[in-house]
């Protein structure tokens, strides 16, 4: 049987002194929240350490005499805040949080799709 949801509350006035607590600090929190995003202290991260992600690097291709864009994988190993920065530390290489979306990946197809379009667009 599942936990129940509800509280079997017979007292109106102490179920609704309950919510207003209850709102008054899930408000409180929200708003520390929103103050922190408006004033630049607040960021998402696309992804947690220990997580593999996906980089896309140029490599020369000696059979075809060009450079040609391969795919990677890297585990995130840790995120650092450095001055106005905030880079990811992989196994292989060091990421500013602006790469993501653009060189390194969270998703594989992501990945994979960029490196066709780049290789294509040679």
């Amino acid at each position: 049987m599942s936990e129940r949801l509800t509280s079997p509350c017979d007292n109106p006035d102490e179920m609704t002194r309950g919510f207003a607590e209850w709102f008054e600090s899930a408000y409180q929190k929200l708003k520390r929240y929103e103050e922190a995003e408006e004033n630049g202290r607040l960021f998402r991260l696309p992804c947690k350490p220990e997580e593999v992600v996906y980089t896309v690097h140029k490599k020369y291709d000696p059979d075809e005499d060009k450079e040609i864009y391969i795919l990677t994988e890297e585990i995130v190993l840790n995120f650092v805040i450095t001055g106005h920065y905030v880079v990811a530390q992989c196994s292989g290489m060091t990421y500013d949080l602006s790469d993501f979306g653009c060189n390194v990946f969270t998703d594989r197809s992501d990945a994979e799709y960029r490196v066709m379009h780049l290789n294509k667009s040679k």
